[in-house]
């Protein structure tokens, strides 16, 4: 079996999965163990001990490992996370790696262009990093068919290209807890990242947006919407929309069990990062069926609304 290390991000603390980055970033880690593989996160941050205790339950070849000490020729496979996996990689030396993938999330144009939420010099940015992924990495491994055809279209066609979309938890746990707010409405649930003003200023305002005039809609037919997730949330109208904070990632599964509906909210036709919290919604309702309808007219219908297609 292969000497694996993941790379995403060199923040310091306790390796805390709130952000849905880093949720990944562990559950990508643990599933290559789970396969056999031996498996260093590379990252400043340091399991919790209850952390630490679940990694040795499952017996898996799991650890975190300092940054700086990595001598990334001992490994067989780097994997990064995201533009800023690749420049933490860049960072601590470890670009000229013979095998990397790297796997995106969004992937932007040459140029700014109408539909992906990356403007301007940050875009420029990414641009650049997307670049040195093409000449560096062995594997690239994008979200969607329309991320994979954008980066045809930038770098040309190539097999090591890879559509890897997200997915829901291979277990989850337990039923716990109502978290919720007590009353007699159907709760419509929101979970994610509405982006901050400093970096994707675009895409959170027209997300934002978008929530309160569902909220708003949802709020004249009985329901109320809610949203557990990371982002600058000043303009959400909490007449509108009730802001619960920021959970971790197993405190999530109690939201998705006790709502009665989930959503995913799009930026625009391009967004196309977005997915796997409506795959946990899922999920959770096969475990639970009788939280949510399946079929999205049954979900219209719930919440009062009309089937447009």
């Amino acid at each position: 079996m292969a000497r694996i290390v993941t790379v995403y991000r060199d923040s310091r603390g306790v390796f805390q999965p709130v952000e849905m980055g880093v949720i990944r970033w562990l559950k990508i880690s643990e599933a290559l163990a789970r396969r056999g593989h031996s498996v260093d996160i590379a990252t400043n941050e340091t399991f919790s001990p209850a952390m630490e205790r679940a990694v040795a339950e499952h017996g898996l070849r799991l650890r975190c490992v300092p940054l700086r000490d990595v001598c990334w020729s001992d490994y067989d496979v780097v994997k990064t996370l995201f533009d800023l996996g690749f420049q933490t990689l860049e960072k601590y030396g470890g670009a000229g790696h013979p095998f990397i993938i790297s796997k995106l999330g969004s992937v932007v144009d040459a140029h700014d262009r109408e539909g992906i939420y990356f403007y301007g010099a940050y875009r420029e940015e990414l641009y650049g990093v997307q670049e040195r992924i093409n000449e560096s990495s062995r594997y690239v491994t994008v979200l969607s068919e329309g991320a994979r055809e954008l980066w045809v279209e930038l770098f040309g066609p190539k097999r090591n290209i890879l559509l890897v979309p997200g997915a829901a938890d291979r277990e989850i746990p337990a039923l716990g807890d109502d978290p919720f707010p007590r009353g007699d409405h159907t709760r419509v649930l929101f979970a994610g990242n509405v982006y901050t003003r400093d970096h994707q200023g675009e895409a959170n305002e027209v997300l934002v947006a978008k929530l309160n005039v569902l909220g708003g809609l949802l709020r004249s037919r009985g329901c109320r919407l809610y949203m557990i997730g990371v982002g600058d949330v000043s303009r959400l109208d909490p007449e509108c929309v009730t802001y619960l904070g920021f959970v971790s990632h197993d405190d999530a599964w109690n939201f998705f069990g006790h709502a009665h509906v989930g959503i995913v909210v799009s930026a625009g036709q391009f967004m196309h990062n977005k997915g796997s919290r409506c795959g946990d919604n899922r999920k959770r309702h096969q475990e639970h069926p009788n939280s949510c309808p399946d079929n999205p007219k049954d979900v219209l219908r719930v919440i009062g609304l009309t089937w447009q297609h």
